[in-house]
């Protein structure tokens, strides 16, 4: 563990810098960068070499797929989502997406707050987080004046889930 008179200030400030314009173009345009953005944002108080060569590396990428981007054409389609989580044996991973006219308008991704004892519980917790976003987008829409939706449809992956979700034995 490195001690605070130990980090380099000049590493310190280009790291911190170089994340922060990461973090904006992985919130505003680029999404498939997002995970790799959080996980180098979370050693921002404490960087290494590595660390900014990794963090390089994602700019790199970036560079070489710069064609790439959110694109946003009109559609009649309706407000529908996708959750994934990557189970671990401490927290796992929630992520979801959610498309409108065939744009993506919503995405994110964070830390479980509860241990997931399998992948198809890892799996409820992520449908849950993004059924409250799908929820929150529905409302926004009507409240903007489109048409509401009249359900929003959540995919996942896993058949567990699904089945466990559309069992009327585990629900009032």
């Amino acid at each position: 563990v490195q001690e605070t008179a130990d980090i380099d200030a000049v590493l310190l400030k280009r790291y911190q810098s170089l994340c922060g314009a990461l973090l904006y173009t992985a919130t505003n345009t680029r999404p498939d960068v997002a995970y790799a953005v959080g996980m180098h944002c979370r050693a921002m108080g404490r960087p290494t070499e590595e660390l900014y060569e990794s963090a390089l590396r994602i700019l790199y990428y970036l560079w070489w797929t710069r064609h790439l981007g959110l694109r946003y054409e009109g559609d009649e389609l309706d407000l529908y989502g996708m959750s994934d989580s990557d189970w671990a044996t401490k927290h796992s991973t929630t992520g979801w997406v959610f498309m409108y006219s065939q744009a993506c308008i919503s995405w994110g991704s964070k830390k479980q707050n509860s241990v997931a004892l399998s992948s198809c519980e890892a799996e409820i917790m992520a449908l849950s987080e993004a059924s409250k976003e799908g929820v929150y987008l529905d409302r926004f829409l009507v409240e903007v004046g489109l048409p509401a939706s009249s359900t929003v449809e959540l995919a996942t992956d896993n058949t567990g889930a699904r089945d466990l979700a559309y069992n009327p034995e585990h629900h009032d």
